[in-house]
């Protein structure tokens, strides 16, 4: 029976909720309504009339106003009991009005319009060659703008349409031969160009290159460095005299160098004298003449020299990958010789080892990633590496109850962030001065037991509230992580059980078991030492 009023309550709210959805109602107002068209969650409306019209609507969703053809959208408010909301309207022609019910029911949505023709009062006159290779497009409202050959006149709307953009219709087709804005030339070879016009102004737009040759002279650094073009070729077909003086092409051909990075690097390419970044190929439309400067050097190796006081502190290795090419040192002054293709060398330190200074032809060099040094070598460039090995002299002991709690994370690093294996039970560690102080970080799904005590008394965690310690270890000192509580059962001082000629028995897990004459076979911690009895 409850189940059943239940059932009866919730299908009354739903008709409630329903009913009062339909009957919600919107105002749109709008002051002509021949220029703009309205879909209510993409149904269209109909019969718009000027001034207010109530639409029903039975859900929150959206207004898509758009304006019609030659006609664009000045303002759209949404008017509410909490205020009016002014809409963000794109390129003049569309607004999109989000209407949540049942709050915004009844509210009003305003919307001014006017006619481009009545907004675009500047204008100035486009003289177009061939209008079927040129696109001209307004800023802002982002329309285009048709053009025939001959003079053109262009209309815009001042600050608002405040550039337009001149381009090729076709993006493969070669950048248009001349645009003269004002009297003032353009940069020519480019795909596309944006002009602020000038009220009255005059842009004058050559489309088709005139039927001239250009001569086109290649210069090249050494006689070695044409080995870097492999091949060259005017609108797709392959031309081999292009070192000739006279070597010329026709005014609107595309030339293509393609280059020949296996056997030769380049240094630097220079079209007209401005520099090109160069990705395997350059491609080039031939407006005028051209002078294309070349200077590359056939690929070698690259020797330097290599200085290590103590090579057995360091790694030096080449390229990216730690793994593989590591490159043989000795003490004092070493050669090294690579290919010019792949000249990364990497240094780092030996683990417990320390880089102390890395110089560069004498200067030190501090670019390095956990302690890590990338270098690219150079012909003739000196390198030189002091370091140091640790003096661990010291012991701590560090018992681990039950690292496996610790399952999302666990590290115990030195002060240089190389990393002490830890294992449940006993752990003694060799330390030295250098490597304080030690950081101990973990994380778990359940850490509600933990406890961490270093010499018998608790340590608090650094930072807010986590799980990361910072500790500074003198000789003999003994740290002990719990995770699963401080067990009356964890392994005591050896020492002391010693002295009362008690024998003192733990499992490898560190649990203590009761002293026995006769224990099973297997391993135990014995008065503090491994014993595995067998019998």
């Amino acid at each position: 029976m409850k189940k059943f009023y239940s059932f009866l309550l919730g299908t009354i709210l739903v008709m409630v909720s329903s009913a009062a959805y339909a009957d919600s109602n919107i105002k749109i107002n709008v002051d002509d309504a021949s220029r703009v068209s309205i879909m209510v969650n993409g149904v269209a409306i109909n019969n718009l009339v000027n001034g207010e019209n109530n639409i029903p609507i039975t859900a929150s969703g959206s207004f898509e106003v758009k304006a019609t053809d030659g006609n664009c959208l000045v303002d759209v408010v949404k008017k509410t009991a909490k205020g009016d909301t002014k809409q963000n309207i794109y390129s003049m022609t569309s607004c999109y009005v989000y209407v949540n019910l049942p709050d915004d029911n009844g509210c009003t949505i305003n919307i001014t319009t006017n006619t481009f023709a009545k907004l675009r009062t500047a204008s100035c006159t486009v003289k177009v060659d061939n209008a079927a290779k040129v696109k001209v497009q307004r800023s802002g409202t982002f329309t285009d703008v048709v053009l025939k050959n001959g003079d053109n006149t262009i209309h815009w709307i001042p600050d608002v349409e405040k550039e337009i953009v001149i381009s090729t219709v076709s993006y493969m087709a070669a950048p248009l031969y001349s645009i003269v804005v004002d009297g003032l030339q353009l940069p020519k070879g480019n795909t596309s160009y944006t002009v602020k016009p000038k009220d009255g102004g005059l842009i004058d737009i050559t489309a088709n290159y005139p039927d001239k040759d250009c001569r086109v002279k290649f210069a090249f650094s050494t006689e070695e460095a044409k080995g870097v073009v492999s091949s060259v070729t005017v609108d797709g077909k392959p031309v081999t005299n292009y070192t000739d003086p006279n070597f010329s092409v026709k005014a609107g051909s595309r030339l293509t160098i393609t280059f020949n990075t296996t056997t030769h690097a380049i240094d630097a390419v220079k079209v007209n004298g401005t520099p090109n970044t160069i990705y395997g190929s350059l491609n080039l439309t031939i407006t005028d003449d051209m002078n294309i400067d070349i200077a590359a050097h056939k690929l070698g190796k690259v020797k330097a020299m290599f200085y290590i006081d103590h090579a057995e502190n360091i790694i030096l290795y080449q390229g990216w990958d730690y793994n593989q090419n590591h490159i043989a040192l000795q003490d004092g002054m070493n050669t090294i010789e690579l290919p010019e293709t792949n000249c990364v060398v990497k240094v780092r330190a030996k683990d417990g080892c320390k880089i102390k200074v890395l110089r560069l032809n004498g200067k030190q060099y501090t670019n390095n990633i956990d302690g890590v040094y990338e270098i690219t070598l150079k012909n003739g460039m000196n390198i030189g590496v002091e370091t140091s090995a640790p003096k661990r002299d010291k012991t701590a002991t560090v018992f681990v109850d039950s690292k496996q709690l610790a399952d999302r994370f666990f590290y115990f690093n030195r002060q240089d962030r190389t990393e002490v294996p830890l294992n449940n039970g006993e752990n003694t560690i060799k330390f030295g001065e250098d490597d304080n102080p030690f950081t101990l970080a973990f994380d778990g799904t359940d850490l509600s037991k933990l406890k961490v005590r270093l010499n018998g008394k608790e340590v608090e965690a650094t930072g807010g509230g986590g799980h990361t310690y910072e500790l500074e270890f003198a000789n003999g000192d003994r740290l002990e992580i719990w995770f699963n509580g401080i067990s009356t059962n964890g392994i005591a001082n050896p020492a002391a059980a010693n002295k009362t000629n008690k024998r003192v028995v733990y499992r490898l897990d560190g649990t203590r078991v009761d002293e026995q004459k006769n224990l099973p076979k297997g391993l135990y911690i014995i008065n503090g030492k491994k014993i595995f009895i067998n019998k």
